[in-house]
């Protein structure tokens, strides 16, 4: 066996590898009794009430871990509004979600940027250039579609060598309406706050209209690329 077929299997090997990973998790995740442990509201809330900061920094650190390997982003929001309240709630989350964006990417990049290169077919070499030469828009684009994979996104960057100052701005950019509005759903939820639930609802509203108005711009460094 040659030294490029010996490359090209490894790197099926890894991405086998990493398929059964996420395989695993969602397994896990759906599980009733690690549902029930991992979001019973009530309980977390109490130990992070008595923890001191050991319990805000386990929080974080959890949260941003699974934003990492692909827990729903929105979860971790309406979660963390319902332990903290909308203001810290949305400060957490954000923090939870730019701290997991940079664990998935570094994965992605660690892990996957030589096979990406090396078993892209050449056609959608071109692609992925424009795509970096664009990341900022894209991936804004990519963090305002709320059926978006924040997981998948983290190692697909990361993977495609795109440039991580434009990545972590647009992430930061296209959670926060997310952070916000899910934080007050969440923190509506728990102190039964029809106030802020409607708030929440209105902050999504917006969110879904901030498609059509990326679609519009058309100058400058936002525009996206021709094919």
């Amino acid at each position: 066996m040659n030294e490029r077929s010996s490359k090209r299997r490894n790197d099926l090997l890894r991405l086998l590898a990493i398929a059964a990973f996420f395989a695993a998790l969602m397994v896990l995740l759906g599980h009733p009794g690690f549902r029930e442990k991992v979001f019973d509201i009530e309980r977390v809330r109490g130990g992070v009430q008595s923890g001191g900061w050991r319990a805000h920094t386990a929080f974080l650190a959890t949260a941003a871990v699974g934003v990492a390997v692909g827990v729903p982003r929105l979860w971790i929001c309406a979660v963390a509004g319902s332990l903290y309240g909308a203001l810290l709630g949305t400060a957490f989350a954000q923090a939870a979600s730019l701290i997991g964006a940079a664990i998935g990417f570094g994965a992605g990049r660690w892990l996957l940027q030589g096979p990406a290169s090396r078993l892209l077919p050449a056609r959608l070499v071109k692609w992925r250039d424009r795509f970096q030469a664009n990341a900022f828009y894209w991936v804004l684009c990519l963090r305002l579609i709320p059926i978006s994979n924040a997981g998948a996104t983290n190692i697909f960057c990361g993977a495609m060598r795109v440039p991580f100052s434009p990545y972590l701005a647009a992430t930061f950019l296209g959670q926060m309406p997310y952070a916000i509005g899910f934080a007050l759903m969440g923190s509506s939820a728990a102190k039964e706050n029809s106030v802020q639930f409607l708030a929440g609802l209105a902050v999504l509203a917006l969110i879904f209209g901030a498609g059509k108005i990326l679609a519009q711009l058309r100058g400058g460094e936002v525009k996206p690329p021709q094919p």
